[in-house]
């Protein structure tokens, strides 16, 4: 029972964390940064004076936002660490086939209550 209430705690505070720091809306700032790079270097007609220091400011914000994504990445890994790496019974039903299917529906069926309360 009590592996059961720590893997649905570990779902909760993983999704909050997902959701409160919008990890996948930081991920498309840098496909879209990413993608300004490539065509900012393509560009012939733009000096390369103004190229420098718009190459620099597009690099800052990704280095900005891959720094965001691995803070957020690192507090689930420690939510994990606390909750599930030190208890070995916790842990190897954590990475059996029936415990990634019970976080799977428990965390399908979070996310959905989650958006269906707020609207």
């Amino acid at each position: 029972m009590i592996i059961h209430i720590k893997l649905i705690l570990f779902v909760i505070l993983t999704i909050e964390m997902l959701k409160r720091f919008h990890l996948f809306s930081k991920l498309k700032d840098i496909k879209i940064y990413s993608l300004k790079l490539f065509n900012l270097i393509n560009l012939k007609k733009v000096s390369d004076n103004w190229k420098e220091k718009v190459l620099f400011k597009y690099c800052q914000n990704i280095f900005i936002v891959s720094l965001k994504i691995l803070l957020t990445l690192i507090i689930i890994l420690l939510f994990y660490l606390f909750l599930i790496h030190y208890n070995e019974s916790i842990q190897g039903y954590f990475f059996s086939i029936s415990g990634f299917v019970e976080i799977s529906v428990f965390a399908f069926i979070y996310y959905k209550l989650r958006n269906f309360k707020n609207g």
